[in-house]
This record gives C-alpha cells, sequence and structure tokens, in this order.
C-alpha cells in the first residue's frame, strides 16, 4: 500500500490512509484498523486470483502477487 511508510509515525499513517482511501473510507481509524483492511483487502485479492499463499515450515502468509512474488510461486514449488 505504501511501502516504507511506518505506520506508528503520524506522517507514515497518513500516507497509507491516503494509499487505502482509495479503496475503502479509513479517516480516522487506527493502525491495527489499518492492518485489519489491509488483511481484507489481500484475502480478496486472493479469492481474485491476485495473491498468493506462500508457506514456511513454522506457518503460512497470504501476500498479493507481484514480481517477486512470482518468483517465490516457481521456487515454492
Amino acid at each position: 500500500i505504501a511501502p516504507g511508510e511506518k505506520k506508528h509515525k503520524k506522517e507514515g499513517l497518513k500516507k497509507i490512509e491516503d494509499e487505502l482511501s482509495k479503496f475503502v473510507k479509513v479517516e480516522g481509524l487506527t493502525h491495527d484498523e489499518i492492518d485489519a483492511i489491509i488483511a481484507a483487502l489481500t484475502v480478496k485479492l486472493y479469492y481474485e486470483g491476485k495473491a498468493v499463499i506462500l508457506k514456511g515450515s513454522d506457518g503460512s502468509i497470504l501476500v498479493p502477487k507481484a514480481n517477486l512474488q512470482h518468483t517465490l510461486i516457481d521456487w515454492q514449488e
């Protein structure tokens, strides 16, 4: 959403909110609520075929597809 921005810093949270506002109303949310929105959007992307599950020995994580993720999928298989 806003690579490199820190949600615990006022400026970073504002940039993240600005990017998220393209998808949902985010005005006045806490960083925890913003985390929940990002997680929900990632799940939506997964069901649209635009995210992948990366499995590891200690669990799995759902991430949006990008050039790096395509490389990781090939490596994972």
